[in-house]
């Protein structure tokens, strides 16, 4: 593969773990099909790899990219202690208090806004880090299956030790004849290799009046600049509407939900968007 610099450099950055040049692949819009144009460059250790977007539904990717052995090492060993936080992962696990606050603000955004009525039966959180979510869910009545799914072993621990029913692994795996009024995932799609099968079995898991509710950024038209190596796509509503229309499901309604600040002035403003099958 040739590897051609292109002008507008949006990160360059050295990782603690490699990937193979040969195994990367690229990736065509996922609702269209398109290849997309290049609106930028990021640099991984000394390799290129490319942002796209698609002028038709506004969908941003990251093209080439490496293959899911990369995103295994970085979850697996790297997630939890990030070199550079605003472009993948977190420092560190222990920052319960600021999960705690975060769940209290979710759970208001959701209580507050949601546009179906919300029956405190059945929760399930995809990512559920170390639980704030779920401990918020029963201290607020829900009273049926209030579950959570991690892929981090050490963030499933947490959970565990705090009495948590946690489905340990890959969301693909979840196997359940339990259906669930809300599904929940905060900064979780733009993080996947395939966001429409990940819509396709939540889609599955859900009842039929239930809500899938998602935060994730808000990304502007002009591009990216924070997440670049653990977002391998980019949304905005319009983007979202048209992978969530391949599923049979719909957005309902769509809120702003706080900003992230980085370095030099970088932002990125965030969304929470209620989505809900069609009838």
């Amino acid at each position: 593969m040739g590897i051609v610099l292109l002008k507008k450099i949006l990160l360059e950055i050295d990782l603690p773990w490699n990937f193979d040049l040969d195994l990367l692949n690229d990736i065509p819009c996922l609702i269209c099909g398109s290849e997309g144009q290049k609106i930028g460059s990021v640099i991984v250790n000394g390799i290129e790899l490319g942002i796209n977007r698609c002028s038709g539904d506004e969908l941003m990717w990251l093209s080439p990219r490496p293959d899911k052995r990369f995103y295994d090492i970085m979850y697996n060993e790297h997630f939890y202690n990030s070199t550079c936080s605003e472009q993948y992962g977190y420092e560190t696990i222990d920052d319960e208090n600021r999960r705690e606050e975060k769940a209290k603000l979710n759970w208001n955004d959701i209580e507050k806004e949601s546009p179906v009525k919300l029956i405190k039966e059945n929760f399930l959180e995809i990512g559920c880090a170390t639980g704030e979510m779920l401990g918020e869910a029963i201290s607020r009545g829900w009273e049926g299956k209030v579950w959570g799914n991690e892929l981090s072993e050490s963030a499933s621990k947490r959970c565990i030790e705090k009495g948590y029913s946690i489905i340990k692994g890959d969301y693909s795996a979840i196997s359940s004849d339990i259906y669930f009024e809300i599904i929940f995932a905060d900064n979780v799609i733009e993080h996947l290799i395939d966001p429409l099968y990940f819509i396709e079995k939540m889609y599955s898991l859900l009842k039929d009046d239930g809500m899938l509710c998602l935060r994730l950024p808000n990304t502007s038209m002009s591009g990216p600049t924070l997440k670049l190596i653990d977002h391998t796509y980019h949304f905005n509503p319009k983007s979202l509407d048209c992978l969530l229309n391949k599923s049979n499901m719909e957005i309902a309604k769509v809120i702003d939900s706080g900003i992230y600040h980085g370095s030099k002035g970088k932002t990125i403003r965030n969304m929470t968007v209620f989505c809900i099958k069609r009838s």
